[in-house]
């Protein structure tokens, strides 16, 4: 994240700052194709829902397809800028793309096809979202 860091400085985040996360979060939803999840933010204290304080967390239930965002109600030593909020929506949004493939290879039953099966769905749609717009702005660029 962009900016020197100040521990002793507190920020007080407010709906408005929820509302910028959750949009940049959506939007990367919606560009690595994740529609069928049920999807629910909060403005919270993350401290109370694990032993570390954070910025953001997020849950998952992959069975029921439902992910609990808490986007933290004061954040130490960083501004809530847009560029922050924004930042700190695509690492959830991402470690929501990769959470089952976290899952199965912290389970003890995982197979070497599940992990393929996993690692193969994360490339596929970085393929898409990274690697097929890269390439076409490069390919524009090089003919011209």
């Amino acid at each position: 994240m962009s900016g020197r860091i100040d521990l002793d400085k507190k920020f007080k985040l407010k709906n408005s700052h929820l509302k910028v996360f959750v949009d940049e979060f959506m939007y990367w939803v919606d560009k690595y194709g994740m529609k069928d999840w049920e999807i629910v933010f909060s403005l919270t204290n993350t401290a109370e829902h694990d032993y570390n304080k954070v910025r953001a967390d997020i849950g998952v239930d992959h069975e029921g397809k439902i992910a609990v965002v808490r986007l933290d109600k004061e954040w130490d030593g960083m501004d809530p800028s847009e560029h922050n909020l924004k930042r700190c929506a695509y690492h959830e949004a991402t470690e929501l793309l990769i959470s089952k493939f976290v899952d199965i290879c912290r389970s003890r039953t995982v197979t070497v096809a599940e992990i393929e099966e996993q690692s193969h769905r994360i490339i596929r749609i970085l393929e898409n979202v990274q690697f097929e717009p890269d390439y076409k702005t490069r390919k524009r660029k090089k003919n011209k």
